[in-house]
C-alpha cells in the first residue's frame, strides 16, 4: 500500500503559474501555496497518499537527481515499500553549482543555466558577494562559449534518468517518470533512451506534460505555465497510467534489479 507520494521536478511540478490562473484571481485569492494546486496534490488525493513535493522553480535535472537520492536513501526498507516516486524531468541545459564564499565557507547549491546568466537569479545577490557573483558570471561565459555541448547535456540527462531508475529499483521503490518540458527529437536515437523508454514505469519521454497541454488545448498562463485545470488533468493522466500498469493491488510493477 502506497502511503507517501514523493514528487520532484521543476516549476511545472511545483505548481508555478497557478497563482495567475483566472479562476484563482476570480476567487479573490491574492496569495496561495502553489503546491496545493499542482499535480502532485491532486495525484496524492487519487491514490490516498501523503504528498511530499520537493520540486522548485527553475530546478535542474541535476537537482532532481541529487535531492531525490538524498530522500530515498534516508528511508527504511519498510518506508521504501510504501513510497511512490514520480519525477517530472526538465530541460537538460539547466544545471547547478556548489559555491562557497571567498573564505571557503557557507557553501550552497545554486542554479546554473547555460541559457541564463548566473547573476540574473535574485537569490545569489543576497547570499554571495558582488565579487563572487562576477566570478561565476565570468566562468559561465567561458563555459558556454568553449565547453557546453547540447548533445553532451542530453547524454548526461539520460544517464541521470538511468541512475535514478536503477537506484529506485534496487531499493524496491515504485516510480513513474515523465518529461515536464519537451525533449529534442534527436535524443530518441540514443541507446540509453530506448533502454529507459522500454520500462512501463516511464511515460514515453518524447511526449511531455507541455505537449499534453498543447494537444488538449489547455491554455498556459502569462508566465508559460499550466492553469489549475491542466494540473488536475495531468494528475488524472498519471493516475490512469498507474492504474493500467498495476499488477498487484495498489502497487506499480517492480522493474528488474540490476
Amino acid at each position: 500500500m502506497i502511503k507517501t507520494l514523493y514528487a520532484n521536478g521543476c516549476s511545472w511540478t511545483m505548481g508555478c503559474g497557478t497563482e495567475k490562473d483566472p479562476d484563482i484571481i476570480a476567487q479573490g485569492l491574492t496569495s496561495i501555496n502553489v503546491n496545493d494546486y499542482a499535480w502532485p496534490a491532486h495525484l496524492g488525493k487519487l491514490i490516498n497518499a501523503n504528498v511530499i513535493n520537493d520540486s522548485t522553480g527553475g530546478g535542474s535535472n541535476y537537482r532532481i537527481l541529487r535531492t531525490t537520492l538524498d530522500y530515498v536513501t534516508s528511508l527504511t526498507p519498510e518506508q521504501c515499500k510504501e513510497t511512490l516516486v514520480v519525477i517530472g524531468w526538465t530541460l537538460a541545459e539547466r544545471g547547478e553549482l556548489f559555491i562557497e564564499d571567498e573564505n571557503g565557507q557557507n557553501g550552497e547549491w545554486y542554479r546554473f543555466n547555460a541559457a541564463q546568466e548566473f547573476s540574473s537569479y535574485d537569490e545569489v545577490h543576497s547570499k554571495l558577494s558582488r565579487h563572487r557573483v562576477k566570478q561565476v558570471d565570468k566562468f559561465q561565459e567561458s563555459y558556454v562559449s568553449a565547453i557546453y555541448s547540447e548533445d553532451a547535456a542530453h547524454t548526461t540527462f539520460l544517464q541521470q534518468v538511468y541512475l535514478l531508475k536503477n537506484t529506485l529499483e534496487n531499493l524496491g521503490i515504485q516510480y513513474l517518470f515523465f518529461m515536464a518540458l519537451p525533449l529534442p527529437e534527436h535524443v530518441s536515437k540514443h541507446r540509453l533512451y530506448s533502454l529507459i523508454n522500454a520500462d512501463s514505469n516511464v511515460i514515453d519521454l518524447s511526449h511531455s506534460m507541455y505537449a499534453y497541454a498543447i494537444e488538449n488545448k489547455f491554455p498556459l498562463t502569462s508566465c508559460f505555465h499550466p492553469h489549475t485545470a491542466m494540473q488536475r488533468r495531468w494528475a488524472e493522466h498519471l493516475f490512469n497510467h498507474i492504474s493500467a500498469t498495476v499488477t498487484t493491488p495498489r502497487l506499480l510493477p517492480q522493474g528488474c534489479k540490476l
